[in-house]
């Protein structure tokens, strides 16, 4: 007989007393109270003895704000954003790193065992030596306002903005370039509604900006080519709305990636932290120079980084991308890096699976699905014609090891487990898992 839900002993405005027992994959706070209630309070760490002010409630739990840090957990550390509790972007700014990892790694394994029902894993987590100034790329929000544009981050509401000067995990407090462009955007018409700024850091120290507004604005696009012919780090823009686009300077971004050239474009997926990007890609060429596959199947591929690396360990390898900028840097890649053993469909996944695994066997097959993770067909495909080795790179660990279960079921096991600090001071982590296939014996 179903048990009956309790009504709860607290109502909104109650303040409480507790300690933080653990932290949420989100970074929130836990408190968990002598009858069993569940109360989320963010920007708390483990250890922290606090009071807090009940905000909303809901069925079993409720979220709550702290009043005063009565305690502070041993962990704790000084934040060095002036925005840290305000904007949405980091959780664990507050915490010490060897804390931060230490969540991330229980964030995990608590996925695993709860989603795949696997209470040991051969976990190894790797630590980010740059943890400050690492992102190669931010989206601020452009607001319309009585004259021209505020600009900003959505704050941790998810609805008002924050106006910044400096964000620490992209640019130090000596760099203009977020004044520049709050200078720049309010001199603009806002009539046209509102937009983002993407601004992508360059090794050189420069940037390029590229601009999206819901309608096109041929004032905005006089007042941008102004800018940047007075600011010198606006080195390369791009204009754009649904109808048109105008590139000022060479906009297609250049980088290097373990002896490689790679093109890629404002409007393509690229990683954020340059460094652990590289740790994956090398830990990707490891596990595959072992396994030596002939066919390798790699879905959700962007600009094709992953396929040139493995092209050198593989016969044939495809990559799926729906992306069609993507596509279109993924083949210009190939041609650059006289990669001629890789061949780029834009499509989705689901869509053109079902085609390209009929044609062949892939004996290994990499997948790097967004945070949603494999769509219900994609799994279907995949554990249907059963390749023998299957890679898959998540930042959702909770999606990862629902997954990760499908395939347990198909006969599949994990054979290493590594995570990286793609995103120091988030809750956020890269997870690569490698699975093999023992329950058939391949063509």
């Amino acid at each position: 007989m179903k048990q009956e839900q309790r009504p709860t002993p607290y109502k909104v405005g109650d303040r409480f007393i507790g300690t933080i027992i653990a932290l949420t994959f989100e970074g929130k706070g836990i408190i968990r109270t002598q009858d069993n209630f569940v109360i989320f309070v963010p920007y708390t760490a483990r250890g922290d003895e606090v009071e807090c002010e009940i905000l909303t409630l809901k069925k079993g739990y409720a979220e709550a704000k702290v009043i005063h840090l009565i305690r502070p957990s041993l962990s704790r550390t000084e934040p060095r954003c002036p925005y840290f509790g305000q904007c949405g972007g980091c959780q664990l700014q507050h915490v010490s790193y060897q804390e931060q990892i230490a969540l991330k790694e229980q964030a995990i394994r608590d996925s695993f065992r709860k989603f795949a029902q696997l209470d040991s894993i051969p976990l190894k987590i790797h630590c980010a030596e740059q943890r400050w100034g690492y992102r190669r790329h931010i989206y601020l929000t452009l607001l319309p306002c009585q004259k021209g544009y505020k600009i900003g981050y959505i704050a941790n509401d998810h609805h008002s903005l924050l106006e910044i000067d400096e964000c620490p995990i992209f640019i130090g407090p000596s760099c203009t370039i977020i004044k520049e462009l709050k200078a720049a955007v309010a001199r603009m018409s806002s009539s046209e509604g509102g937009g983002k700024v993407m601004i992508v850091k360059n090794p050189s120290g420069d940037f390029l900006l590229h601009f999206h507004f819901q309608k096109w604005s041929s004032f905005n696009a006089s007042i941008i080519k102004s800018c940047k012919e007075d600011f010198p780090q606006w080195q390369q823009v791009v204009i754009s709305s649904p109808t048109r686009s105008l590139h000022l300077g060479e906009t297609c971004l250049q980088t290097s990636m373990l002896g490689l050239q790679i093109s890629y474009a404002s409007s393509s997926f690229m990683q954020n932290h340059p460094d652990e990007s590289a740790k994956i890609y090398s830990t990707l060429a490891e596990i595959t120079s072992r396994i030596r596959p002939q066919k390798i199947l790699d879905l959700y591929c962007g600009i094709g980084i992953s396929s040139l690396i493995l092209s050198s360990f593989a016969e044939v390898i495809i990559g799926i991308e729906e992306n069609s900028t993507a596509i279109k840097m993924a083949n210009k890649n190939a041609i650059e890096n006289k990669k001629t053993n890789i061949q780029f469909i834009k499509d989705k996944a689901e869509h053109a699976l079902g085609h390209v695994l009929s044609k062949n066997y892939w004996d290994m097959v990499l997948v790097n699905p967004p945070r949603s993770g494999l769509d219900k067909s994609v799994v279907e495909e995949l554990v249907r014609h059963q390749p023998k080795d299957l890679i898959y790179v998540s930042c959702m660990p909770a999606t990862l090891a629902r997954d990760i279960k499908c395939f347990q079921e198909k006969g599949y096991k994990v054979q290493e487990c590594q995570a990286f600090d793609m995103f120091p001071q988030t809750s956020h982590v890269e997870t690569l898992v490698h699975l093999k296939n023992f329950c058939l014996s391949n063509p």
